[in-house]
C-alpha cells in the first residue's frame, strides 16, 4: 500500500478533522489584524478630522470660535489661554475648516500650512482605504504610508517656523502698547 506523505507545509484545508481551524490560519487572521491595526487607527483619526472639518463652519463674528449646527465652538488652546501668547498651532483647525469649506484666502490668513494638513489628512485617509482594501498592492502601498509618515515630521518644523514671526509679532505688539 501506499502511503501517504507527510509534509512541513501548510494544509490548504480551512478546517481541520475536529471541526477548527488550523493554528495556521488564527495565527495568519491575528497577524493581518495586527497588521492592519495601525492602518485602522490612522484612518479613522484623519477620516474624523476631515469629517468634523467639513461639518464645522468659521464663526463670522469673533475670530477664535468655530460654528457646528449654529452653535459656537469654544476656543480650547490651554497655551493661549493661559499665558495669553499663541501656540504653534493656533488658527490651524479655523485654517483647515476654512480650507475643507473651500475658503483659500481665509484657510491662509487663519495658518499659512492649512491647506497642506488639509492635503495631509487627505493623502493619509486615502492611503489607509487602499492599503485596507486593496490586499495585493500592500507591499507597494506600505512605502507611501512610510513616506506618509514620516512627513509629518517637516510639517511640525514648518508649523515651528511659522510659530516664531507670529510669536516675535505678538510679543512686540505687547511691548509698543
Amino acid at each position: 500500500m501506499h502511503s501517504p506523505r507527510r509534509s512541513n507545509r501548510a494544509v490548504s484545508c480551512p478546517v481541520a478533522a475536529a471541526g477548527r481551524p488550523p493554528n495556521y490560519v488564527v495565527a495568519s487572521t491575528r497577524a493581518s489584524q495586527a497588521a492592519a491595526a495601525p492602518h485602522l487607527v490612522i484612518l479613522a483619526a484623519c477620516a474624523s478630522i476631515l469629517v468634523l472639518a467639513m461639518l464645522l463652519t468659521p464663526a463670522p463674528d469673533t475670530e477664535s470660535s468655530l460654528r457646528i449646527g449654529g452653535r459656537a465652538v469654544p476656543n480650547l488652546c490651554v497655551m493661549k489661554q493661559a499665558s495669553g501668547l499663541p501656540c504653534p498651532g493656533c488658527g490651524l483647525t479655523r485654517s483647515v475648516v476654512a480650507a475643507a469649506n473651500a475658503d483659500w484666502a481665509g484657510s491662509l490668513s487663519h495658518h499659512r500650512i492649512g491647506i497642506l494638513v488639509l492635503v495631509y489628512l487627505a493623502l493619509q485617509s486615502l492611503t489607509r482605504i487602499a492599503w485596507l482594501s486593496l490586499p495585493s498592492l500592500r507591499e507597494k502601498l506600505a512605502r507611501y504610508c512610510r513616506v506618509l509618515d514620516l512627513s509629518l515630521i517637516p510639517i511640525l518644523i514648518l508649523m515651528f517656523f511659522n510659530w516664531i514671526p507670529t510669536l516675535l509679532g505678538v510679543l512686540s505688539a505687547h511691548t509698543t502698547l
